[in-house]
């Protein structure tokens, strides 16, 4: 019985890896906020989670003892610190409703650390349902760029936006506006990210590739492999995030720095990191006026941006200086904007773009403490193995956080910050 519920788990475990990128849902109420549609006060069921619990329910079914909680591992001591203070915040949150369904969205983030990092499962069959996951979101991304359009599908969570619709993610030139790519995600930068770590993962596999025995089926993996990275590469490209790409290119080095200098390993890892550079420079000299407007910060897009985000620093001091220790309530951030700043349509009010902000807001300085010493440990963990795939989605997780929401305003971001959490906490093997 044990074995075959540890089977189930890890088959399940492989198919979660292969839907995660999709937002499917079930819109259960719509968020509303001065008439206007609020995303951050909306709740959804999504496909994702039906699994997830069911993964977790089975492996706790399976390998549930009252011993497993007399030697608690130090992270999950950080991570009890944080739900505490997760809690609390349901309690006094200007919206408690709003607070308790985060903190599910906590819970489940949890229970894939756990499933992840204590699953007995071939790392490499998990890093490669997941790269078959990010394909489809690819090649919908290059599709959507080269059409300027995004369709409408409810049942794979995709919306629409066209280049011409206002509010849209565009990038402004001479010849007009263009589309950055959504994929099926509810940002470009959330696809940037999401392809910046296909890409990496990818990298990390075709160098662990220089070691095998070159016959049909290293022939075919490899194939594979190289026809993921260039996918992932394109789509990462055509997302236009500037962050996504500083993090996959911060990402490809860690992986490749020491194999670069190591003559058994040098080979593979120079083809790789050429093939990458060559691609770069046919992307940026065949869309060269795109990336120029993308580093153009007197573009109007551009300045507009800047402003943007140096407005939010103001707002998120005043939310702090007036809920220093306990926050306003996990997810409740855009709502207490609303307060400050009535009668605004419902996008005017955004979460900060740096994370670290947006937890000591939501949860107090206490849950940021907590916050911050997880994602410290999860550095010296990666640091003491000496995995370099672990370092580089470490620092890949920290460039995006200092310059994004989503990963702790969004469902998705959470499970991504599990995804990455889970793979760095789990033993070497």
């Amino acid at each position: 019985m044990k074995i075959k519920l540890e089977k189930i788990k890890t088959l399940g475990l492989y198919l979660l890896m292969f839907i995660l990128p999709w937002q499917t849902r079930l819109i259960l109420k719509a968020g509303d906020l001065n008439n206007s549609y609020w995303e951050y006060g909306s709740f959804s069921l999504y496909l994702t989670d039906i699994l997830l619990v069911a993964l977790i329910v089975v492996a706790a079914i399976g390998s549930f003892k009252f011993s497993q909680f007399k030697s608690l591992r130090l992270y999950w001591c950080l991570l009890a610190g944080f739900e505490a203070m997760i809690i609390i915040s349901v309690f006094i949150a200007i919206a408690w409703p709003i607070a308790l369904y985060h903190y599910i969205w906590f819970i489940l983030f949890a229970g894939l650390i756990w499933l992840i990092s204590s699953g007995k499962y071939s790392k490499e069959k998990l890093f490669s349902w997941f790269l078959v996951g990010t394909v489809f979101q690819a090649c919908l991304a290059i599709i959507q760029f080269f059409t300027q359009q995004t369709w409408p599908f409810k049942y794979l969570g995709l919306a629409s936006h066209g280049s011409e619709t206002l509010g849209v993610a565009v990038i402004e030139t001479v010849s007009g506006r263009w589309l950055r790519a959504y994929g099926g995600l509810g940002h470009p930068n959330i696809l940037g990210a999401l392809m910046a770590i296909g890409v990496v993962m990818a990298t990390y596999l075709l160098w662990k590739q220089a070691n095998d025995v070159f016959d049909k089926t290293r022939l075919k993996k490899s194939l594979l492999l190289w026809g993921v990275l260039l996918l992932n590469f394109l789509a990462l490209f055509f997302s236009f995030s500037r962050v996504a790409w500083a993090a996959g290119f911060v990402g490809v080095m860690i992986i490749l720095i020491k194999p670069l200098f190591n003559k058994q390993y040098f080979s593979q890892a120079s083809k790789i990191l050429l093939s990458l550079l060559l691609f770069s420079f046919i992307l940026s000299n065949s869309f060269g006026a795109l990336v120029a407007a993308r580093f153009d910060f007197g573009n109007r897009l551009e300045q507009k941006s800047l402003s943007e985000r140096e407005t939010q620093v103001y707002e998120v001091k005043d939310i702090i200086n007036d809920n220093f220790w306990l926050g306003v309530g996990l997810g409740n951030y855009s709502l207490a904007l609303s307060e400050v700043y009535p009668d605004q349509p419902a996008y005017r009010y955004q979460p900060i773009h740096n994370s670290p902000l947006l937890i000591w807001a939501e949860t107090g300085i206490i849950g940021l403490v907590f916050f911050v010493l997880f994602f410290i440990y999860l550095a010296g963990t990666a640091i003491r193995q000496k995995d370099s795939l672990k370092l580089a989605i470490w620092v890949m997780v920290f460039m995006m956080l200092m310059a994004e929401h989503w990963p702790v305003s969004l469902h998705f971001g959470w499970l991504m910050l599990a995804l990455i959490s889970g793979i760095i906490l789990r033993r070497k093997e």
